[in-house]
């Protein structure tokens, strides 16, 4: 038999037969109220749960038994435990309810991208720098009215939200989301060395050292622009992003390809603290060079290209691989790939 299903006020409601669960997916209610009884182990606990009286409850776990002729509790016994035949139905009951709500998740998230919605996650960075420009030339040459929502996180917050569809899509430079998660290449950025002015390294490594005129023109990125290594700092104290970044797990292997194990001073949330704790002479950081040529130059700090591939890290666009893009995040996702040499150096990714 089908059922007529529609959506309204971003729910799903099937036809009389099934019910909506509190989680938001359709289910008939038999099958509800029977993993009610599972998942709360007893009766009592079910009912309350599905604000129910628990004869009423009762009630409707004997018909979906008597549905088919078995049992799928011994009630004989405390705690409750499954039968045979109950072990199979909770298996594949779970298994419906997850294929539900996963359904229920596409629809309304299809719903809301064709009325021109957009949750894109991203650093602190790219929100208050990169995402919002992207997000305005793209409904100047799209002319579509797009909502895009940004929400701001780390690595960490970043795998979460999409994960748990909270976003559609990621803005990121980590690789850390998983197989089920498919990247896009935009462009490549760099991070650079940055250097307390007042440091006497500096007068040894004076050919090497990029002004910061140098880092706004991108000569960063020519061929023959002077490299050092980590090592040449290695009895400096060093300011690192906290755990969860993806700058915290790349310069911690940097350190490990020099050779070194530097003091690690202190730890922040945020690349711009980092940064000025190092304007204020406290110690060595690594900074995308973006962020650099977005502040004021300052005769206090001193920049190096790093001699570790590492040092470059590519920018993509993570969505889940499974999910079918809406044509709004398609063309958004196509217009960013465009528009990638304008924010970075376009290598090559993924």
């Amino acid at each position: 038999m089908l059922f007529r299903s529609i959506i309204k006020d971003n729910k799903i409601y099937f036809g009389k037969k099934y019910t909506m669960c509190r989680k938001g997916s359709a289910m008939e209610k038999g099958m509800e109220y029977v993993l009610a009884v599972y998942e709360e182990h007893g009766f009592s606990k079910a009912a309350a749960k599905l604000f129910v009286t628990q004869p009423a409850l009762s009630a409707i776990v004997k018909k979906e038994e008597q549905r088919y002729g078995l049992q799928f509790f011994n009630r004989r016994v405390t705690p409750l435990t499954l039968t045979e035949a109950g072990i199979k139905y909770i298996n594949n009951a779970l298994k419906i309810r997850e294929i539900e709500q996963k359904l229920g998740k596409e629809l309304q998230a299809l719903q809301s991208l064709e009325q021109g919605t957009l949750g894109i996650g991203s650093s602190a960075f790219f929100c208050a720098n990169e995402l919002p420009k992207l997000a305005d030339a793209f409904r100047k040459a799209s002319k579509k009215p797009a909502n895009i929502n940004l929400l701001e996180g780390n690595t960490a917050d970043l795998v979460q939200y999409l994960q748990k569809d909270t976003v559609d899509m990621v803005l990121s430079v980590d690789t850390s989301y998983g197989s089920k998660c498919q990247g896009c290449y935009l462009y490549s950025e760099m991070m650079l060395l940055v250097v307390p002015a007042e440091y006497p390294v500096n007068q040894r490594l004076r050919e090497a050292a990029l002004s910061w005129e140098e880092v706004k023109q991108g000569r960063y990125w020519e061929p023959d622009c002077p490299q050092v290594s980590l090592a040449e700092f290695q009895k400096y104290p060093f300011i690192l992003l906290t755990k969860g970044n993806d700058s915290h797990k790349r310069i911690k292997k940097m350190f490990r390809n020099a050779g070194i194990r530097p003091q690690v001073l202190l730890e922040m949330d945020q690349m711009l603290t980092s940064y000025f704790i190092a304007r204020d002479g406290k110690g060595v950081t690594m900074i995308r060079a973006e962020v650099i040529s977005s502040l004021e130059a300052t005769p206090k700090l001193v920049y190096y290209k790093v001699a570790d591939p590492l040092a470059v890290r590519g920018v993509n666009l993570y969505y889940k691989k499974h999910v079918p893009l809406s044509p709004l995040a398609k063309a958004f996702m196509e217009f960013c790939q465009e528009e990638g040499a304008k924010y970075g150096k376009v290598l090559g990714g993924l």
